[in-house]
């Protein structure tokens, strides 16, 4: 019952678009829902990712992210910011020199000066798009009426994009009540490796959420610096997931409010110091890991965790940076 109660939860938080959303054709019976945003209640935001597999897309490490996003509303950054968050967060500059361009806000793309001007199919129609490969990385970006449609692979750099309409993005919601994968849970033959027991993985999407659209404000915060562009706010629904994480805290620990509150703002700053400090923080698998244990000890005060240590350091503010990266070489010899 608690998780049909907390599936519906996060289902009301989702606000169905009344606009069109685009998928990859050929991966859209695999596609999972991603991030998506709000203003005023409105969803102005939808990602889909599809092909998980282990990559630095984030945390579902998505093989294919496509963002689709509502001009007029939220600014449109350029194709050049999105492949550059991709680099940011595997600890990477962009290699590209220049300002970055963009945000947009009157319905136009945002300039690429080093895009190619291409034909994307989308709904078997040939529609025009910019292009771009930066390493392993291929951009999309298009305007598709009020939409701009961002779509980045993680691949061949031969590798094409054909998108769909989805048709009903109710089942897509209901395919995935609890919200995306952040992090995927993989290998439960050892629950410890990714510090969730399976039973408990599904409620934990408010701590997940919460975290995921941190790091991606951070992300975005770090590029904003780098590009030497306006900082961007934080997202507008980021007090929407810290107070649903608080309510999932108090009701897992049966902590007060203020203590659940002081936890859970550990649990963001903990994992946020180390995206910015540990050098170890490229390393998927430890990203990864180190995340999982973080939001568990959180949620559940387990200290049979490898990192149990580490994030005792961090609470009672020692040296938790080396402690931190003498959990890492544990794991490299584990």
């Amino acid at each position: 019952m608690r998780l049909r109660a907390e599936a519906q939860a996060h289902r009301a938080i989702f606000a169905l678009p009344g606009w069109p959303v685009y998928a990859p054709v050929d991966q859209r019976d695999g596609i999972t829902l991603g991030d998506f945003g709000q203003t005023n209640g409105e969803t102005t935001i939808v990602e889909i990712l599809s092909g998980i597999a282990a990559g630095p897309m984030g945390f579902g490490g998505a093989e294919i992210s496509v963002r689709n996003q509502l001009t007029g509303v939220d600014g449109v950054g350029s194709l050049d910011v999105a492949l550059a968050e991709q680099f940011s967060r595997t600890g990477r500059e962009y290699p590209i020199p220049g300002d970055l361009h963009g945000p947009t806000f009157d319905g136009t793309l945002p300039a690429a000066p080093l895009a190619q001007r291409v034909s994307v199919q989308v709904d078997g129609v040939p529609r025009r798009a910019v292009k771009q490969r930066v390493e392993e990385f291929t951009g999309w970006q298009m305007l598709l009426g009020s939409v701009v449609v961002t779509a980045i692979l993680r691949g061949p750099a031969e590798a094409e994009l054909a998108l769909v309409r989805l048709v009903d993005m109710g089942k897509l919601v209901a395919r995935h009540p609890v919200g995306p994968p952040i992090p995927p849970e993989r290998n439960w033959q050892n629950p410890l490796d990714w510090a969730v027991p399976p039973k408990e993985s599904g409620p934990l999407w408010a701590h997940r959420g919460l975290v995921s659209m941190t790091l991606a404000s951070a992300t975005r915060h770090q590029v904003s610096l780098t590009s030497h562009r306006p900082l961007a706010g934080l997202d507008p629904d980021w007090r929407l997931w810290w107070s649903a994480a608080e309510d999932e805290q108090v009701s897992r620990s049966e902590e007060a409010p203020a203590t659940a509150r002081d936890a859970v703002s550990s649990m963001v700053n903990q994992v946020c110091d180390l995206a910015g400090s540990a050098k170890w923080w490229a390393d998927e698998r430890l990203r990864r890991r180190a995340t999982e244990q973080v939001i568990w000890r959180t949620a559940a005060g387990d200290d049979s965790l490898s990192s149990a240590a580490a994030q005792r350091a961090y609470t009672n503010g020692e040296d938790w940076l080396a402690a931190w990266q003498a959990w890492a070489d544990e794991q490299d010899h584990s």
